[in-house]
């Protein structure tokens, strides 16, 4: 059984030229794994710059965020030591399974938690 995850990430939208570089430098550095951290970026549920045109999120909606994934771990181990600030929220299946970091303090990404109602009711 496998443990799935919703992540976003909000980046300086002028970032992410160097983001996309940084990724692929991580991908070549790890030839011999198939989980590329360019590939997770490329395939996210949703990837939009705001409105305003400042800052770009990326987000998953269903994904395994296991930290030993070579694809994950760019994102946990090298994304943090690059000059690239970011907002960033984790929420787990279970309640209260969540991480959260902010460097970049845009305010525009922030945990919920919701009751869900069975349809038999």
């Amino acid at each position: 059984m496998s443990y799935y995850s919703k992540v976003a990430y909000i980046f300086r939208a002028k970032d992410e030229p160097d983001l996309v570089q940084a990724m692929r430098k991580w991908d070549a550095e790890h030839p011999e794994s198939y989980e590329k951290a360019f590939d997770l970026f490329s395939h996210a549920d949703e990837k939009t710059i705001s409105s305003d045109g400042k800052y770009l999120l990326v987000y998953w909606n269903y994904l395994k965020w296991y930290y030993e994934s070579n694809d994950v771990a760019f994102f946990v181990e090298r994304l943090p030591n690059l000059d690239i600030p970011y907002d960033f929220i984790r929420l787990g299946e279970e309640i209260g399974d969540c991480e959260q970091e902010e460097n970049l303090c845009a305010c525009l990404i922030s945990p919920d938690q919701a009751i869900c109602i069975s349809e038999n009711f």
